[in-house]
């Protein structure tokens, strides 16, 4: 480095290896990071296998992205619950609190995880503060909390099973149960079941575009069924690193200013 030069900061899990990337608002102040806090006391030994290598022959780029987009059609989710943006869904309990996970879809999109890391609970949450973070080979990705809360109670079995998230999604896989400040009056934007289908089916025409607009530059996006392998099974088996960015994006909630990196 050059005298006078200024190296960039970045988060210290992105120095240490474990996350790819990290956008952080606090300007560093680890002490102050709940992320932080919270992978400190994580255990991950679970390892990531890496994107498959591109093949020699592949189908066409378009046929493959219609295949992986029609794994998600019909879209079927479960009428007993409410859904609300940022791919959020929400179930009353019988002792008034609520049960909240992330939606299949969702879960699909992002793919296996290197680790799910949850608050300490019992903790206090504010509304569209992060409830938990996914640990991606790629990065992580903040899921936001539908509403406010003074006490959380956190699914701990996720810290050991990542896994559960995509395997069992609106059951086991559950994020966390609390009482909203509020009551349901306090949870925004609520969609009913068939219409939170119409809503992510536009979502994913979006992502299906932009995916396609991605490999334009690249037609050989990986094994398939046809030339001996399996086919693609995740964006990132597409269109790599760049997949990243595009699926975190779902997870914002609408109207809230992004966080950019420092």
């Amino acid at each position: 480095m050059e005298s006078g030069q200024q190296q960039h900061p970045r988060c210290i899990w992105v120095d240490a290896g474990v996350i790819a990337y990290k956008l952080c608002d606090l300007d560093f102040r680890c002490e102050e990071c709940a992320f932080d806090s919270a992978m400190k006391r994580s255990v991950c030994e679970t390892s990531l296998p890496k994107p498959v290598a591109a093949a020699e022959a592949s189908i066409s780029s378009a046929d493959v992205v219609d295949r992986y987009f029609a794994a998600f059609d019909p879209l079927q989710f479960p009428g007993d619950r409410l859904y609300l943006p940022g791919h959020v869904w929400v179930s009353r309990n019988d002792d008034g609190s609520y049960t909240v996970g992330i939606d299949h879809v969702a879960a699909a999109l992002v793919g296996p995880l290197a680790s799910i890391v949850l608050p300490q609970s019992p903790s206090i949450l504010r509304a569209d503060a992060p409830c938990c973070w996914l640990v991606h080979h790629d990065g992580t990705i903040a899921i936001p909390s539908p509403f406010e809360s003074d006490s959380v109670w956190y699914n701990e079995n996720l810290s050991r099973r990542p896994d559960l998230l995509a395997e069992k999604p609106y059951t086991d896989g559950w994020i966390f149960r609390s009482v909203p400040a509020g009551g349901e009056a306090g949870l925004r934007n609520q969609r009913s079941a068939s219409e939170n289908a119409s809503a992510i089916l536009e979502e994913l025409g979006i992502l299906k575009r932009e995916i396609i607009a991605q490999l334009r530059p690249r037609p050989g996006i990986g094994t398939s069924a046809f030339d001996g392998g399996r086919p693609v099974q995740t964006a990132f088996e597409m269109i790599g690193p760049a997949a990243f960015a595009l699926i975190a994006r779902m997870f914002l909630v609408p109207g809230l200013a992004p966080t950019h990196p420092k």
